[in-house]
């Protein structure tokens, strides 16, 4: 692989409409496909409910807003206390094959849970507990670079997903770290960055990645 200098960098967003994100998100994919930088994104959003690119039909709610999106997967829901985490990677310029990349996010939100004390296991693109699902995975990838990312509920209010089938599963029950664990989300953000950037070192594939650092607020 071609030698490239890296800059790897956190920032932590706090509350942000989902529109807004998706405009920043694009903003830092194209100033990242002129490098071989990196930045994740930690933030919560107010309640929405989100279609993937695999959601075909319509769908209303009264009261929140419905927004359709290119990231994969079906039907989800954001509300406040939930952690969202977008990485925005060049995978191409990194090495890093889409399947692999999912895992390294999956692998490192399992990570995060057991830091927590918390047991959970694979299925369908997504971790659940022995009581129901904790956290979910959808990105996007244009030109080799990623978007979207991994949604974990921290401390959210899990009746808002009875509006929806999460993921196209009806009944499907849901879990939070809260009920295991207490964590406020900056906390948590930064956890999840450490370990996402223990298991990016050990990807033979990205030489000597820099250690992640903070950023200041300036879309």
């Amino acid at each position: 692989m071609n030698e490239f200098k890296r800059s790897f960098n956190k920032l932590w967003l706090a509350e942000v409409p989902y529109q807004d994100a998706l405009i920043y998100q694009k903003k830092v994919a194209s100033l990242i496909d002129q490098s071989s930088n990196a930045l994740v994104l930690g933030l919560e959003h107010p309640r929405v409910v989100t279609l993937g690119a695999r959601f075909k039909e319509a769908l209303l709610i009264s009261g929140i807003p419905v927004i359709r999106t290119d990231r994969g997967g079906q039907a989800t829901l954001h509300n406040p206390g939930q952690l969202v985490i977008y990485p925005i990677l060049p995978l191409k310029k990194w090495g890093l094959g889409v399947r692999e990349y999912v895992d390294l996010l999956l692998q490192t939100t399992e990570n995060f849970c057991i830091k927590c004390n918390i047991i959970v296991y694979l299925k369908n693109n997504g971790l659940h507990t022995k009581n129901g699902k904790i956290a979910s995975v959808g990105i996007n990838v244009k030109k080799g670079i990623s978007t979207h990312g991994i949604a974990l509920n921290i401390s959210n209010n899990l009746e808002d997903f009875n509006l929806i089938e999460p993921c196209g599963v009806q009944g499907q029950a849901m879990d939070r770290v809260a009920n295991y664990y207490q964590i406020a989300l900056p906390e948590a953000f930064e956890l999840w960055c450490r370990e996402f950037e223990a298991l990016l070192k050990g990807k033979s594939q990205v030489k000597d990645p820099p250690s992640l650092t903070s950023m200041a607020f300036s879309p």
